[in-house]
């Protein structure tokens, strides 16, 4: 969406559900994502050494620009925000209170603290959850209580999009 190749997202909406953080706060060492020296590895990479391999490689365009300024909070970030703050009424999303992978912190960052304030809905589920399982299941799980989570997840998203 930031660099909208012919206009085609013009009129698009987004909708984010446990994303659009900043890459900086984001921690990916999870066994069902990377282990911790992978993920050491890819952090240390994007925050030190992408910017110069790849104006090295070539020159720098739009997506390169877009996907460099959510690395991290400093990257391009008047233009970061400016983008989300145009969006308006075409951005909403749902952080989930203990997700450490993608903390609502880490988008707030990237959208901007007033923006994600006013878009992005903060919720903590009756159960315990994870980034890479919102909606467990399983004996140790009320089914109509993640169900009903569940629920009112996609019924937001399917209300804002539709």
């Amino acid at each position: 969406m930031m660099t909208n190749p012919l206009q085609l997202f013009s009129d698009s909406k987004l909708f984010l559900f446990c994303g659009g953080g900043i890459f900086s706060a984001m921690f990916g060492a999870s066994r069902c994502i990377m282990d911790k020296t992978a993920y050491n590895k890819l952090y240390s990479f994007y925050l030190n050494d992408f910017t110069a391999q790849i104006k090295e490689c070539s020159l720098p365009d739009k997506a390169f620009e877009s996907f460099n300024s959510m690395i991290s909070i400093e990257r391009n970030k008047t233009d970061r925000e400016l983008f989300f703050s145009n969006l308006g009424n075409n951005i909403k999303g749902i952080s989930l209170s203990r997700d450490k992978v993608m903390p609502y912190y880490g988008v707030a960052e990237a959208l901007g603290n007033d923006f994600a304030n006013a878009h992005i809905q903060q919720l903590d589920f009756p159960f315990d959850y994870s980034h890479e399982q919102p909606f467990p299941v399983g004996k140790l799980f009320e089914p109509n209580e993640v169900d009903k989570a569940f629920s009112r997840v996609f019924e937001d998203a399917v209300e804002f999009l539709s």
